[in-house]
């Protein structure tokens, strides 16, 4: 009877333990296409790359539309570096549906670069109610139009969101806790009776 009730006691105990599950939902979006904008003073969009030049103010932004998150709390970039001649001297920020959420310097390296960071939990927008737009802006020391410019290619680049998600068990399972506690007063009972 003891291994019974200590087997009915721990389950009582694992289920309270899972009672609120946490976890996360991600969404991974490509760059270009028609949710892409941009806005520069000499740089240049094609099917396949974007480039801006280093001129404070100017930026690109994407919208994923439909990402099936209702906010987001953390963003895992990356850009496929295909040009910087001045690296690391000029500051990015990204935003987020118009939140600042990290900002990030590109070196003179080629090739994949990645960046993440985690904020405050932003708000999902548009018809959807689950459209981000990213902005990435050029928020660093201004330098003279034409002084230099970055690219990246489209292919290779990539952002993904991620939301937070806490999960509630269902009535039922509450339900299955209090049969499985009640169903443990018998033992309680004997075991004062005999003591």
């Amino acid at each position: 009877m003891q291994l019974v009730r200590k087997v009915a006691i721990v389950g009582a105990l694992a289920l309270i333990a899972s009672a609120a599950q946490a976890g996360a939902q991600s969404y991974t979006g490509s760059f270009g296409g028609a949710g892409y904008t941009e806005y520069t003073d000499l740089g240049y969009a094609t099917a396949t790359s974007s480039a801006f030049t280093f001129i404070h103010g100017e930026y690109y932004q994407q919208l994923f539309a439909g990402t099936g998150l209702t906010s987001a709390q953390s963003l895992a970039l990356t850009l496929n570096v295909e040009g910087n001649p001045y690296g690391g001297n000029q500051i990015f920020t990204a935003f987020l549906n118009n939140m600042a959420v990290g900002t990030y310097s590109l070196s003179t390296q080629e090739g994949p670069t990645s960046f993440l960071w985690t904020f405050a939990p932003v708000a999902a927008n548009g018809t959807s109610g689950q459209d981000f737009t990213l902005r990435l802006e050029q928020t660093g020391p201004t330098l003279a139009p034409g002084t230099g410019s970055t690219a990246f290619l489209f292919s290779g680049s990539s952002a993904t969101l991620s939301q937070n998600i806490t999960t509630t068990p269902e009535p039922a399972t509450f339900a299955l806790l209090g049969t499985g506690l009640i169903g443990l007063a018998p033992f309680t009972r004997r075991k004062s009776k005999r003591g």
